[in-house]
């Protein structure tokens, strides 16, 4: 390989770097919260940059009854996580790949987003962490 095309190879391989470091953690995808109450909280975030929060409720003992609202919404990538954009509100929420996931007896940790306000200023969301739907899926074991 000659001098050129080894200094042309040299900044693709340079702004690659650069612009998949630029973009942080994966974060488009589904979440959703654990609960042992009647409700449950769902956020998908699009790659396109909008977003749908969905929360479900139902009176106890009665899942056959459920009550679906859903907000359309927007977000946008500011680190270390999203911030999402509805109604009235603006809501920043914190991504890590591994929040601890003691607080449903498992062990180990797995990605979410947990929001960096007090809940009462949040619509949607509580203190608790909306964990990734596919990381879950595979703790079902443990779950309430």
């Amino acid at each position: 390989m000659n001098g050129r095309a080894r200094t042309k190879l040299s900044v693709a391989v340079l702004v690659l770097t650069v612009a998949c470091r630029d973009q942080g953690p994966p974060v488009v995808g589904e979440y959703r919260d654990v609960s042992e109450s009647e409700w449950v909280t769902v956020l998908r975030l699009n790659p396109d940059g909008s977003a749908v929060i969905e929360r479900s409720s139902w009176a106890p003992g009665e899942t056959e009854a459920t009550s679906v609202s859903e907000i359309v919404a927007r977000w946008s990538r500011v680190e270390p996580g999203v911030v999402i954009r509805y109604r009235d509100r603006v809501d920043t929420l914190e991504y890590s790949a591994s929040w601890s996931v003691g607080e449903f007896g498992a062990e180990g940790a797995g990605p979410g987003l947990r929001p960096t306000q007090p809940s009462e200023q949040s619509a949607f969301v509580s203190t608790l962490v909306l964990w990734r739907t596919e990381f879950l899926d595979s703790l079902q074991a443990y779950l309430p």
